[in-house]
């Protein structure tokens, strides 16, 4: 049983039910993650405009999963790989290729690449790469970082 319960649709406040009727209609169902948000309308909302936005970014849909599979596969989040294989199946993903994420393979060139800074960016938090770019040494994370100029 969850420490905290989901927001019931036929119970929902009259600011959460039109997010999670939005979303039933999308998706067919109303994820128990969104469910949970929904107890805060303003978590709701600022976490569906956030996935709005980065909707409309350079990447597509199906790149858009597939970061999300191996993300949630490199944390080991059972319950997200599941969910995100069943919105990268919606996106257009085979199950071959949505098992081949999961694992930090695409089938393109492009999809590679960006699966490989994905895993590093989860892996280092990305400090690696800019800091190496930028010729710094990694900060050490138990001092406060001292003022650098901009490059």
């Amino acid at each position: 049983m969850p420490r905290i319960p989901p927001v019931q649709l036929p119970t929902a406040s009259e600011r959460v039910r039109p997010l999670l009727e939005g979303l039933k209609r999308k998706l067919g169902m109303v994820p128990n993650l969104f469910a949970t948000v929904g107890q805060s309308p303003e978590a709701l909302q600022a976490l569906l405009g956030a996935m709005e936005a980065l909707g409309h970014g350079a990447l597509s849909g199906r790149e858009i999963e597939q970061v999300n599979l191996l993300t949630s596969e490199l944390n080991g989040c059972a319950y997200c790989v599941s969910a995100h294989g069943a919105l990268g199946k919606m996106a257009g993903l085979s199950p071959d290729e949505i098992d081949w994420a999961r694992a930090g393979r695409a089938p393109s060139a492009r999809e590679q690449a960006i699966l490989a800074l994905v895993r590093r960016v989860v892996r280092t938090g990305g400090a690696e790469d800019v800091h190496q770019r930028r010729g710094h040494p990694r900060p050490d994370r138990h001092r406060l970082p001292e003022a650098a100029p901009a490059s």
